[in-house]
């Protein structure tokens, strides 16, 4: 589906936005994500606005106020949505709207392996115009990993330090690839 229209003819000269829906910590992290990785792909700052005219879990990437009234989200999962003027990404949840935004950066061509910083390779603003919508009802609300804890060595400071180490680049891979929890 392409949303190139004349409203969107000069947006190659104007700056990007995410403005994201007022809630809580994961919605804010999931713009500021959004921003970053993004940002990156299109080698350029992109600015993070809250708005009181969002609201549920919802992002907003656009050059300017967006064509169309915002809703909230009315189904389970999320859904990335190109609309004229940018793109909107929308979710059940703010954890949905979180598994939105690093789908739409996967969609775009960026890679999260795991002990690996991610991968965001440069790509043109024409990208957001061209993508087709993507609507996602995970087939479980919770896709989890496991540990077993007893290999954490709580007792030994060092080897529990190491681990720790480990699970601080280990928890964003998880997020960046669909899972939403640890146990």
């Amino acid at each position: 589906m392409k949303n190139a229209d004349a409203a969107n003819a000069g947006s190659s000269s104007r700056q990007l936005q995410v403005v994201h829906a007022r809630g809580g910590r994961v919605l804010e992290f999931a713009a500021r994500e959004l921003a970053a990785g993004l940002g990156r792909m299109l080698s350029e700052k992109l600015e993070v606005l809250p708005s009181d005219r969002l609201n549920g879990a919802r992002l907003d990437l656009t050059y300017g106020p967006l064509a169309h009234p915002p809703q909230p989200w009315p189904g389970e999962g999320y859904a990335i949505i190109p609309a004229h003027g940018g793109v909107v990404l929308c979710g059940a949840d703010e954890r949905s709207a979180l598994d939105a935004v690093y789908r739409l950066m996967r969609e775009l061509g960026a890679g999260f392996p795991l002990a690996s910083p991610p991968v965001l390779p440069g790509i043109d603003r024409s990208r957001l115009s061209e993508m087709n919508p993507v609507y996602v009802v995970p087939a479980f609300s919770r896709r989890c990993l496991a540990s077993d804890i007893l290999t954490w060595h709580y007792d030994d400071p060092a080897l529990f330090a190491a681990h720790l180490a480990h699970d601080r680049s280990f928890i964003p891979w998880m997020a960046r690839s669909g899972l939403n929890a640890f146990f």
